[in-house]
């Protein structure tokens, strides 16, 4: 699977695109990249693959395994109810082969243990495991290192500062204000999974830049944490909709933030992340996360 661009790209192209279609009318996916820009090209509250104009684009044509690594990344990327091995669409995938292939070791079970075939061997042997012999005793090796497996719940708060200059297209300066509390569902290495809340407190914006950052309107989310260093460091959060569906590859119910490399004040466990950064129209955005773990 791609990986997803960070955040500034992001917003840059949600931004484009919110410019772009004060300039006329227009529907969701007639322009190229549209049903995957991130943004409400239309204004009618729906947007990317959700609206139903980019029903028919191929960006919106999505099946279980037709991006690398779907076929163990523990999401249903079709929606249809099953996903990874159980999913008929994964069926020729070597994720779920269950064979040890001399060339590519994809272990017993079919998980990611590709040691002496070149990269990531996650077996028995605690970590990347390159050496002799291939250890193929075992799929992935979820291990924790020392620190992550006390975190237990977390609290998040993002601030996203719009300062524009000379009222470009009728935008003034505003703030959006997103909240969400959780409680961890499952941690597996250094990733901690966690089920709670997400919703927009408040905003300044009337809802000019409603659509760059995910929130359901019913308040839920799920966030997933990704640390370094045991928990010396937040690299990666994600806010997103569905269990387990955490692979930031898109905008559609999902927010993502990578390579933060935020610090973690051992003491309160608690970091925050700051990023700043001028768009092509001149708004200049300011993001900062505030996330307190609890163990």
């Amino acid at each position: 699977m791609p990986r997803t661009p960070s955040p500034r790209h992001l917003i840059s192209l949600s931004l484009l695109a919110f410019v772009c279609a004060c300039a006329g009318d227009r529907f969701e996916g007639d322009e190229p990249g549209e049903c995957r820009d991130g943004a409400d090209n239309d204004r009618d509250g729906l947007f990317d693959c959700d609206d139903d104009a980019c029903s028919s684009s191929p960006d919106c044509a999505v099946a279980e395994g037709d991006e690398s690594g779907e076929c163990r990344d523990g999401a249903d990327n079709d929606q249809d109810g099953l996903f990874d091995c159980d999913d008929p669409g994964c069926t020729a995938s070597p994720d779920c082969d269950g064979d040890i292939d001399p060339n590519d070791d994809t272990g017993n079970g079919g998980g990611d243990d590709t040691g002496n075939g070149g990269g990531d061997d996650t077996g028995n042997g605690g970590g990347d495991d390159t050496g002799e012999p291939k250890d193929t005793s075992g799929g992935d090796d979820t291990s924790v290192p020392e620190g992550v497996g006390d975190i237990v719940s977390a609290t998040v708060r993002l601030n996203m500062e719009f300062d524009v200059i000379d009222g470009v297209f009728g935008l003034v300066d505003c703030e959006d204000v997103y909240e969400g509390s959780a409680n961890r569902i499952a941690v597996s290495g250094s990733t901690v999974q966690m089920s709670g809340t997400w919703v927009q407190t408040s905003t300044t914006c009337g809802g000019n830049y409603d659509s760059l950052v995910w929130h359901a309107s019913a308040g839920t989310g799920y966030h997933t944490f990704i640390f370094k260093d045991g928990v010396k460091f937040l690299d990666k959060w994600v806010v997103h909709r569905d269990e387990g569906d955490y692979v930031a590859n898109t905008l559609k119910n999902k927010w993502p933030m990578w390579d933060m490399a935020s610090p973690i004040d051992t003491s309160t466990l608690s970091t925050v992340y700051t990023e700043s950064f001028t768009d092509s129209d001149g708004t200049t955005v300011n993001m900062t996360l505030t996330v307190a773990f609890g163990s």
